[in-house]
């Protein structure tokens, strides 16, 4: 225990009082779970029954908020005064001198309140600090009074009697107004106690209309009064909890329309900057897809002039393709002639063949002739030299003219092949000639088809020109009204961002509305709650 200037006998009954109480405050919070409503209302219960003659209890939080008081008016209140902080802050039972700022001097013992082996509270017991008695200050000049009257009648022995009646009924009357004094005051700080532990239904019930009975009456006056303003406090607050619960719905409901519409808001601001800049890249992509056209219309017009120039190629190429037909056409008849020649050559080859033959034969005959010239030349003797020698001769000849024929049936002999290959070469020409002509003929129709598949291109591509026009037209237009549409989405996005921003403020406005409906709803609930503490007489 700590130190204080209190004898141990002095404190022991209080002492006893708060730790027992501390115990009840114990199990009433561990069997609700903690300080709930309920565990509050039977907290004050019990620390009203164990209250005594003292001054109040009240349980404090380690940072001296009184949670519950055993004077209703206390609750609520932090006692952050020098004392205050002490009694927050013990660990032990200790007692304190606590100048209470009402002028009274009150013995303070307070001590920790444990809740599942930590303490969050502390428990507070008063008792006003003990002074001479009423009991003794009342009396005591009537007693000095009485002792002067009983010396005078002791010195004057005339007035004795007289002195010892009226000491008599002055002692009786003393003693009876004493008496009345004392249950008036008992009764008085009882209903100030009951008043001070809410119980503003309690009234006074004087016998006597006196000065006493006065008191009583305004007393009761008081607790009428206190009572009547509570109530009237009661349907207030409950008025205005149910205008601040309205008001806080309406508010959260607004501000849950704000927060939609300016999600709303956002969301089509969005848009409308997205749509913005969808129109802006439309527009470019207009731009690009009109010089794209214009280009493509330059290109249709390199392309109709080449159309131009290949079918004057095509009209140059198939009469040049005619030309070869005909060239053709002369080589295969010079070819025929050739073929016929060469059939002539062949029968005048063989004309040589059977002259060759007989010029052989008579050949050989002219060497036999001169064979036997020469014999018979042999035979005639001188005669016949010059006869030999003319044989000699001839068959000389006989012979040259026999190699100068083979030689010559030796090249006749091959030309039957030579012409057999110019015949055989001159079919393949023939042949080939022929194909060509069939691959002039085609490649004349091909041109032909060229020259009707260009002009057909002509066509389309004048055609593809005045198209190509109208959608460059109708791609100015569209640019025009892409430019409008986009003036006009800046309009509407700035709009929109405007109302947005609007809303984001109405919202901020309508949510601090819902925060100061909010706080006045509890502010209200924590001022019902005060009244709640108070226990008033059925009207």
């Amino acid at each position: 225990m700590a130190q204080h200037p209190f004898s141990r006998r002095q404190l022991h009954q209080q002492w006893q009082s708060v730790e027992r109480a501390a115990r009840e405050v114990e199990r009433l919070i561990t069997h609700y779970g903690g300080l709930t409503d309920q565990a509050r209302h039977d907290i004050r219960a019990k620390l009203d029954e164990l209250l005594g003659d003292l001054e109040y209890f009240f349980l404090i939080r380690r940072d001296g908020y009184a949670e519950v008081h055993t004077n209703r008016l206390r609750e609520g209140v932090y006692f952050t005064d020098e004392v205050g902080l002490k009694c927050a802050s013990v660990t032990e039972t200790t007692a304190f001198d606590y100048p209470r700022n009402t002028g009274e001097r009150i013995i303070d013992i307070s001590t920790p309140v444990y809740v599942n082996g930590q303490s969050p509270y502390v428990l507070r017991s008063g008792r006003i600090f003990p002074t001479l008695s009423r009991r003794f200050k009342g009396p005591i000049p009537f007693f000095l009074a009485q002792l002067a009257g009983i010396t005078c009648a002791l010195v004057d022995p005339h007035v004795r009697a007289v002195s010892v009646g009226l000491f008599g009924v002055a002692t009786v009357f003393a003693l009876i107004e004493f008496v009345r004094f004392e249950m008036h005051y008992k009764s008085w700080i009882a209903f100030m106690r009951e008043i001070s532990h809410g119980r503003l239904g309690k009234r006074m019930h004087p016998k006597t209309r006196d000065e006493y009975g006065q008191l009583a009456f305004e007393l009761n006056k008081l607790a009428i009064g206190f009572e009547d303003m509570l109530r009237k406090m009661v349907n207030a607050s409950s008025q205005l909890m149910d205008s601040a619960q309205e008001l806080e719905s309406s508010a959260q409901q607004s501000t849950a329309a704000l927060q939609s519409i300016a999600a709303s808001m956002q969301t089509t601001s969005v848009s409308a900057e997205e749509q913005t800049q969808h129109m802006q890249d439309t527009m470019t992509e207009v731009h690009h897809v009109q010089k794209q056209i214009q280009e493509l219309n330059d290109f249709i017009q390199a392309v109709a002039s080449t159309a131009t120039d290949a079918m004057q190629r095509a009209e140059e190429g198939n009469a040049s393709s005619a030309r070869w037909v005909e060239r053709l056409q002369a080589i295969v008849d010079q070819a025929t002639s050739l073929s016929q020649s060469i059939d002539s050559l062949d029968h005048i080859m063989s004309v040589m063949a059977d002259a060759l033959s007989t010029i052989q034969k008579i050949t050989r005959d002219t060497h036999l002739l001169a064979l036997n010239a020469s014999i018979e030349a042999a035979r005639a003797g001188e005669h016949g030299k010059g006869f030999a020698v003319v044989a000699t001769e001839v068959r000389r000849l006989a012979n040259l003219s026999s190699e100068h024929t083979k030689q010559i049936e030796t090249q006749v002999a091959q030309i039957p092949n030579i012409l057999e290959q110019v015949r055989n070469n001159m079919s393949q020409t023939a042949t080939s000639i022929q194909e060509g002509m069939t691959a002039a003929t085609e490649t004349g129709s091909v041109l032909t088809n060229i020259h009707h598949a260009i002009s057909d291109v002509a066509e389309d591509t004048a055609h593809l020109r005045s198209v190509i026009h109208d959608i460059s037209q109708s791609g100015k237009h569209m640019i025009a009204i892409l430019e409008s549409t986009h003036a006009l989405s800046n309009v509407v996005r700035e709009q929109t961002e405007s109302v947005s921003a609007s809303t984001e403020e109405q919202y901020a406005i309508t949510e601090e509305v819902a925060r100061a409906a909010s706080v006045v709803f509890q502010s209200t609930r924590d001022l019902r709650a005060i009244i709640e503490r108070f226990e008033f007489q059925s009207p």
